[in-house]
């Protein structure tokens, strides 16, 4: 009976240890729950279309799933300053209705948080590359991301102190891009987004109202902490806006300051969309090229993508406007002669010409016909007509002269070249919409000096001095032809990389512009 007894523990020990054990339940992880909520796309509240999903596996997968800017119990600091910017996406001058399909930050969950985060982001940064408006097509382009392992890097290797600061620095085809884009980021933190655009009229009219109104509209810019203020603050506040404008900051209500006050904040923050994308639009630039942006009366010589030289610049008038084109710069003409062209010859030299035929002699101007040279004194003027003038005029070298001491010629089809003027008071005017068509440059000869030297010529600045001291006309190629860009970019930035929005002196770009209203 003992025997049995033992047998049987025995057995019951034996069959015990044999018994497979009960496995514990797995409990996923974090990254887990993560990586099954994206592959099942889940997430309702942020209405996600299958690209979206597709992006959002695409980029955590490369981090295991790993969550970047929340964890089980709160949104990381990261993630809050991020929030915050992604809120306040006029800060890097997007359009103003760019986002609006995209769910809110609002009522979200972490999770969720994490998710809206990462989409808008990748979108902003393409924003950023890439522009809004395809030219192709003529409409703004749609969302994109960027590519998920560029998203990967540029969180990796966040280029700036803070996340503000890398974003507007994530694409920079230009200098001058960077510039306007920081200048707007600083112009709507200070001032507000009007959207009203108003009826202004210049203090001749009535000055009054017109002081009136336009202390309104100050105040609506955000200018004026009131309407209600003494002509002190409306002065300087007037004359702060001015300087925002290009304009001469005198505080008084002329046409220009008048021209710029009825334009809505939205409507210059649009044209600098517009300023951001043609900066975008651009090919690579060479090493050497002059840069003349018509709305800033103002040309810069770049060489190895540095400033070396900035003259200020008289452009066409509304009348005659300055086209956009690009040229490489070929030839400098020391003492130059002006062949006058006939349009000017035949519509404004030749009523002077029938009040006073020694109009010519007092301006040093000659004409010719079929290369004879004609004596003024023996044309009868009455008897010739706009239409019917049979003469080429030209004007002798010399201080006086229309062109000035030199000329820089890129021939272009247009017949425009950079030139010196006597007409030297326009330079210290704000708006200088003045010429014929042709860009006066302020200090030429230095611009003429400092191209020679680089370009290693025979001649130099030296030499320009001496030929135009003996007064003699000479034609020098340059050994290294380089381009000219005549652009129109409306919106720029000021010395201290303050946003500065000039008048648009042509109204051009408007059917751009329409498609960001």
């Amino acid at each position: 009976m003992r025997n049995l007894l033992l047998f049987t523990a025995l057995f019951t020990i034996l069959i015990g240890c044999n018994s497979p054990t009960e496995e514990k339940p797995h409990i996923p992880t974090e990254q887990e729950r993560f990586e099954k909520q994206l592959k099942d796309a889940q997430f309702s509240s942020l209405k996600l279309n299958s690209d979206q999903f597709e992006f959002l596996n695409d980029f955590y997968a490369v981090n295991d799933y790993k969550r970047i800017w929340v964890n089980d119990s709160l949104l990381l600091p990261d993630g809050d300053t991020l929030q915050h910017l992604l809120n306040n996406y006029y800060f890097f001058c997007t359009p103003l209705n760019r986002y609006q399909t995209l769910a809110s930050f609002h009522g979200l969950d972490l999770v969720e948080q994490e998710n809206l985060i990462t989409l808008k982001l990748a979108y902003l940064l393409n924003d950023l590359e890439q522009g809004f408006i395809d030219t192709a097509q003529r409409k703004i382009k749609p969302l994109n991301t960027i590519a998920p392992e560029k998203l990967n890097e540029f969180i990796a290797n966040k280029k700036a102190a803070t996340w503000e600061q890398s974003i507007l620095r994530y694409s920079s085809p230009h200098e001058k891009f960077t510039q306007t884009l920081e200048g707007i980021n600083n112009f709507v933190k200070h001032y507000k987004l009007d959207t009203i655009n108003y009826k202004i009229s210049a203090v001749q009219e009535d000055s009054i109202q017109s002081k009136q109104e336009a202390k309104l509209a100050l105040y609506t810019k955000g200018y004026m902490d009131s309407p209600e203020v003494d002509d002190s603050i409306y002065n300087l506040a007037l004359m702060k806006f001015q300087r925002m404008n290009g304009l001469e900051a005198d505080g008084v209500l002329g046409k220009n300051t008048v021209e710029a006050l009825n334009e809505s904040n939205v409507d210059k923050y649009n044209r600098t969309i517009l300023a951001l994308d043609k900066w975008r639009w651009k090919d690579s630039l060479p090493e050497k090229y002059i840069w003349v942006n018509i709305p800033a009366y103002e040309l810069n010589l770049y060489i190895n993508d540095s400033l070396k030289s900035q003259h200020r610049v008289v452009v066409g008038t509304r009348y005659n406007r300055t086209p956009q084109f690009k040229a490489d710069m070929k030839t400098i003409v020391a003492y130059p002669f002006w062949h006058v062209p006939y349009s000017i010859s035949s519509k404004e030299i030749l009523p002077h010409l029938k009040k006073d035929s020694n109009y010519l002699a007092k301006n040093n101007y000659k004409i010719f016909k079929d290369g004879d040279r004609i004596d003024p004194s023996k044309v009868d003027w009455s008897k010739i007509g706009r239409n019917t003038f049979p003469y080429r005029v030209r004007q002798d070298g010399g201080s006086y002269n229309s062109l000035g001491l030199v000329k820089l010629l890129f021939p272009n089809e247009h017949s425009v070249y950079i030139h010196d003027t006597p007409s030297k008071r326009f330079f210290e005017k704000a708006v200088r919409s003045y010429s014929h068509g042709c860009i006066r440059c302020q200090n030429p000869l230095e611009l003429a000096g400092y191209i020679l030297e680089r370009d290693e010529n025979l001649y130099n600045r030296d030499s320009l001095d001496t030929l135009i001291k003996r007064r003699i006309q000479k034609t020098i190629h340059l050994n290294n032809p380089f381009p000219v860009y005549v652009d129109y970019i409306s919106v720029g930035t000021d010395s201290t990389n303050a946003i500065v929005f000039y008048l648009n002196i042509y109204g051009k770009d408007e059917e751009w512009l329409s498609l960001l209203e």
